[in-house]
């Protein structure tokens, strides 16, 4: 008799200008289907801190996960996935993979500026707890337009009121050491 593998835990890891509840929808299908599926917080505060917490928070988990990364939190499970061996997948979603060196600003250089560049406005302060530079949020005015232009205008409001700012010196941290898709299957 074969011992059966238990399904992996799903660790989803939102991006920039969200937080954990936008994966809400996803989280109530999984479920449904009987997996366990959490979302911690991802700071948005420097890229190796943030991986850290999520290393931290995987590690803590008994069993696989399969690490699932949106946006700017696919840089950070690019990172965090490197350090654990419980880790059985990646899984990136409109996400930035990020390869050792590279940065969120510079992967996109290629190509023409993207609607969350034009609409991303500084903060007139410091981000708490990031490497300097201010906090970047998204203008009002583009914020449904260029975040989320698939959700009902009030949804829009809520999610424009309740965005998470992204320290902006995060954008152009360089991945430091090789990213866990090298070696992990994705």
């Amino acid at each position: 008799m074969t011992e059966l593998t238990p399904p992996p835990t799903i660790v989803l890891v939102h991006g920039a200008f969200a937080d954990a509840s936008g994966w809400a929808g996803v989280m109530r299908e999984l479920q449904a289907a009987g997996l366990t599926v959490l979302a911690p917080p991802n700071p948005l505060r420097q890229l190796r801190g943030d991986a850290e917490a999520i290393t931290s928070f995987v590690d803590a988990i008994d069993g696989p996960v399969l690490l699932v990364g949106h946006s700017y939190g696919g840089a950070v499970i690019s990172r965090a996935s490197a350090d654990l061996p419980g880790v059985v997948g990646l899984l990136y979603i409109a996400a930035f993979g990020l390869d050792e060196g590279e940065t969120v600003l510079s992967v996109q250089e290629p190509f023409a500026p993207t609607m969350l560049a034009q609409s991303a406005r500084p903060t007139p302060y410091e981000a708490t707890g990031a490497d300097g530079g201010p906090d970047l949020l998204i203008d009002h005015q583009l914020f449904r337009q260029t975040f989320c232009a698939d959700v009902p205008v009030d949804l829009s409001e809520i999610l424009f009121a309740t965005q998470r700012p992204v320290a902006a010196a995060t954008l152009n941290e360089p991945l430091d050491g090789t990213p866990g898709w090298h070696d992990k299957p994705c």
